[in-house]
């Protein structure tokens, strides 16, 4: 069976066209990344502009047209962050509907951080008895605590690289320092509930494997390289020093991986960094496999 799973977050809209073989083995036959931004403002104006919705509805249809190529049976459309927080959802639903013919489910924090985890941690089960994951949007950051067959404890936060780059990092006075401030009241607590101990963190999302590719120095990105690289955090610290002394016309240069993430990056390789200290993490381990993934994991569960 083919499936195509289409991810709208708030940042890129991600497609993974895959095969659920006879012998329950998913097999990868695409993946594309478009970046339209379906998020911006919705954090100080609570609506999907008209410029967001023209691009994200162009982004939608094509990437449609690309899984029908591969003869995908079923196309699964998912929306997050800026889709549960702004006021014009239910009718962008419907113009998704009506011009493009699939129907956009929304989901929950909870729901984005289970499929989240599930997707993620996949490939790594035999590294681990427990694992913490973190997963860096463009609007929240999912972080969970589980073991191999099921979730201890999760939280969706509602503070992602877009977000928090619109907030605090915009021409803001003290910007930089008030978002540390910010990010580390909402680490401090889910210190409360959260037992990381003798668990391996895994991350996922964009900033994630942006700086694991910036790492290897690669000019182009290559999943195999990323996916199960061990990122230490000392190598997160100059990364993010290296990055915060760039203009952003030289960090869209450096970042030929993908340079349109170059204005949020600071913010969302605060957050990794900020995490990875509070809760004594020495490295991470990155996984190139999300939600997408843990829709497929969900899929075959059920055929």
């Amino acid at each position: 069976m083919r499936i195509a799973v289409i991810d709208l977050g708030t940042n890129t809209v991600l497609l993974t066209v895959a095969e659920i073989q006879k012998n329950q083995e998913i097999k990868t036959l695409l993946e594309a990344k478009e970046t339209p931004r379906l998020g911006e403002n919705v954090d100080k104006t609570k609506k999907i502009s008209s410029g967001s919705i023209k691009r994200v509805l162009k982004t939608i249809q094509n990437l449609k047209k690309r899984a029908i190529r591969l003869r995908a049976e079923k196309i699964i459309l998912i929306g997050t962050a800026a889709l549960r927080e702004a006021k014009n959802t239910s009718n962008f639903k419907k113009l998704i509907q009506d011009k493009i013919g699939l129907k956009l489910e929304v989901i929950s924090g909870r729901k984005e951080a289970e499929l989240v985890f599930w997707g993620a941690i996949a490939d790594f089960k035999h590294r681990s008895k427990k694992f913490t994951l973190l997963d860096i949007g463009g609007g929240s950051t999912e972080a969970i605590v589980g073991t191999q067959k099921k979730i201890l404890k999760l939280k969706s936060l509602n503070m992602g690289s877009l977000r928090l780059t619109e907030r605090f990092l915009k021409n803001k006075k003290n910007g930089y320092s008030k978002m540390i401030k910010f990010i580390n009241q909402k680490f401090t607590s889910l210190k409360i509930n959260f037992k990381v101990q003798n668990s391996t963190l895994i991350g996922s999302g964009g900033t994630i494997t942006t700086l694991g590719a910036l790492s290897l120095n690669i000019k182009k990105y290559e999943r195999d390289q990323v996916h199960g690289l061990v990122l230490p955090i000392k190598k997160i610290n100059s990364l993010l020093e290296k990055l915060s002394h760039m203009s952003l016309v030289q960090r869209r240069r450096f970042m030929k991986i993908d340079p349109k993430r170059a204005d949020i990056i600071i913010a969302g390789a605060v957050i990794l960094k900020q995490f990875m200290e509070q809760f004594e993490f020495e490295h991470i381990v990155i996984s190139d496999k999300s939600l997408r993934w843990g829709v497929l994991e969900q899929v075959r569960a059920k055929l």
